[in-house]
């Protein structure tokens, strides 16, 4: 140690001890003077030992040792007490910083009975005492994200295994509490993967670090499985497992399976409808053909003869086609329904008698059909579509054998009847009022309950590859939706199914009646025919001529103009295709107009991106015929515009 020279003592064989002495050591009289001081203390606060011996310690290093807990230890501890271990002491010096320092001070007589000596010891513990804190911070942070974690977590005990500790999370996904956990093992709840033994277990995550399981079932405290991931990770003290809940992502997944199933669907159906908008032209011209052929066949063929009735089958199964492609063309196009006043009862019974041809004769078909049920604001083509959907599922059900009724009703529901029937099905608040009620009841398997709150969904079947889509009664559900309506149904397994549709009644005067009488409309004008499909015009030609009109026809649209521009006072009506090579029906409609303005003209297609029903008024057109039709259509159609109440 180093000491005044002058000051030769006892302490000498002490001195060169405390010398070998790594932590701080200084020595001070009974007035806090530096008598002596290790070398550690000097190499450690970087102090001179010409400017420390014999220098008062609140002194030392220009004032920076007068620290206010110093004082509080040497002033007031240890005049009260012999010695004073583990005082704490925070400092900022100039030369070192913040230290933070552990004294030890021990009062020692010098000489037996005299003077008192003061041996001070001083430990630096900044970075032990900066260690604990980060530490305890470290554990603090980890505790935080342990209680508050998503996902479940579980600290086993390396010797054994047991589980220690046990975040919230988990205990919320087991159902149980964390006391009734630790002290149990992963075996206890059933993990639906084989864990080896512990003692391996433990071998591989001191070889590999972590273990990771996908897809995996744990029982929660009901005995219900619940999907995780788990990963066990080897942590220094503890074997850390996390727990991953992926239920929801489980559902999500599935549901997004179901979407793309019905996204694919959907694509399906819409390439049918671009399919079908490009052949319909094609398709409508060779059912328009098999039609007219076979109207002017029955018209030449006696009731008694067998034949008859088979011509008859043919020209129901054309009809249908025609619905077929009508119905596959409004999903091309989406078209918007056109809403009409409607007696319902002549469209039901004229769609019925078609659908009796088609369905086996061991079923049996009953009608209820109320004379007194008032008008329904409906569109034709759609409420055809509605009865051709239900009774057609009827017939599905009930394998070739059994009954189906079909009804109609006016009734008055009230708030009290919409609340019933929520129960039954998907309904949305309706006014009360009068409802034209439409059923179709059969004797079928009927539908379970797992079933029944699928049957509404677009795409949902229950039939076979290949012999349905499941959009039927989706569709007609969304088509009762937007006629303001709602459908209900009634089912049992094994008893059969009633599908009731509800549309509202309506009072507007202005009428509208199914014509189903086959009266047709003749006449002894002059008629251009054009169109390019020869058996079509050839077939067109005959129903006309049979009518009584007189018809030149042509297939090709540069010569018909040239013919009527020969002469245009001949011609007291044009019938034109639109689709035809060389010039389209409405360029040569176009041309005759300009030829003779106030020309009648009556505009055919199976099917046109560009001219239709809703857009043909603008061209001077005087009526839009759709293709198929039937002698009934056209015979009207040509009677209208030439009696001069078509369009123009």
């Amino acid at each position: 140690m180093y000491r005044k020279k002058s000051n030769k003592d006892s302490l000498e064989y002490a001195e060169n001890i405390l010398n070998t002495i790594r932590e701080p050591l200084i020595v001070l009289d009974q007035n806090l003077r530096v008598i002596s001081a290790n070398s550690s203390f000097f190499k450690v606060f970087r102090e001179e030992p010409d400017e420390t011996l014999g220098q008062l310690i609140y002194n030392l290093g220009n004032h920076q040792w007068d620290i206010p807990q110093l004082r509080e230890l040497l002033e007031r501890i240890l005049p009260l007490e012999q010695s004073f271990d583990n005082y704490k002491v925070e400092h900022h010096f100039n030369t070192l910083g913040r230290r933070i320092m552990s004294l030890n001070a021990r009062k020692i007589e010098r000489k037996k009975g005299k003077e008192e000596i003061i041996l001070l010891a001083i430990e630096d513990i900044t970075e032990k005492e900066m260690a604990q804190l980060a530490l305890e911070d470290s554990e603090e942070r980890f505790r935080r994200l342990f209680e508050t974690a998503k996902d479940g977590l579980f600290l086993l005990d390396k010797k054994n295994g047991q589980i220690v500790n046990a975040n919230p999370a988990i205990c919320k996904l087991l159902g149980y509490t964390q006391k009734k956990i630790i002290g149990k093992s992963l075996h206890d709840f059933h993990f639906s993967m084989v864990l080896d033994d512990f003692y391996i277990l433990l071998e591989h995550l001191i070889i590999h670090g972590f273990i990771s399981y996908n897809d995996i079932f744990v029982q929660n405290k009901l005995g219900t499985p619940v999907s995780i991931d788990l990963q066990i990770i080897d942590r220094s003290r503890f074997i850390q497992c996390n727990f991953r809940d992926i239920t929801a992502r489980k559902i999500a997944d599935k549901e997004k399976a179901i979407l793309t199933d019905q996204l694919n669907q959907a694509q399906r159906m819409k390439t049918v409808g671009v399919l079908a908008g490009g052949i319909a032209h094609d398709f409508n011209n060779i059912l328009s053909i098999i039609i007219g052929n076979a109207e002017l066949a029955l018209n030449d063929i006696s009731p008694e003869n067998p034949v008859k009735e088979n011509m008859e089958t043919v020209l129901a199964a054309s009809i249908r086609a025609k619905d077929l492609v009508s119905q596959i063309l409004t999903f091309s196009r989406k078209d918007k329904a056109m809403l009409i006043p409607l007696w319902p009862q002549p469209l039901i019974n004229e769609t019925l008698k078609l659908l009796r041809s088609a369905t086996p004769a061991t079923i049996s078909i009953i009608q209820n059909i109320s004379k007194d049920c008032g008008m329904i604001m409906t569109d034709i083509t759609q409420f055809h579509q509605i009865i051709m959907n239900l009774f057609g599922n009827a017939v599905q059900s009930m394998n070739e054998k059994g009954e189906v009724i079909v009804s109609l009703q006016e009734v008055n529901l009230n708030n009290k009847d919409f609340s019933h029937f929520s129960k039954m099905s998907p309904l949305t608040i309706k006014a009360p009022g009068a409802f034209a009620r439409f059923s179709v009841a059969d004797s079928g398997n009927g539908i379970g309950p797992h079933i029944m709150k699928h049957i509404f969904e677009p795409f949902f079947t229950t039939k076979k590859v290949g012999e349905g889509t499941g959009m039927g009664l989706s569709v007609v559900h969304g088509i009762i939706q937007s006629q303001e309506g709602f459908i209900t149904v009634e089912s049992e397994e094994d008893k059969g199914s009633t599908f009731s549709v509800f549309l509202p009644i309506t009072h507007n005067e202005e009428t509208h009646h199914v014509e189903v009488k086959k009266t047709i409309l003749t006449g002894t004008e002059r008629i251009l025919l054009v169109d390019d499909e020869e058996l079509l015009l050839n077939m067109t030609e005959q129903l006309l001529e049979q009518m009584g009109y007189t018809v030149t026809s042509e297939e090709r649209s540069i010569k018909a103009l040239k013919i009527f521009k020969t002469n245009p006072e001949n011609f007291d009506l044009v019938i034109t295709d639109q689709s035809m090579p060389e010039m389209s029906g409405g360029e040569l409609a176009s041309q005759i107009l300009k030829v003779r303005p106030e020309m009648p003209i009556i505009l055919c297609s199976g099917y046109s991106s560009k001219v239709s029903e809703e857009n043909y008024r603008d061209t001077g057109i005087a009526m839009y015929l759709n293709k198929p039709y039937n002698r009934k259509a056209l015979s009207g159609t040509v009677r209208k515009v030439l009696d001069g109440k078509g369009s123009k």
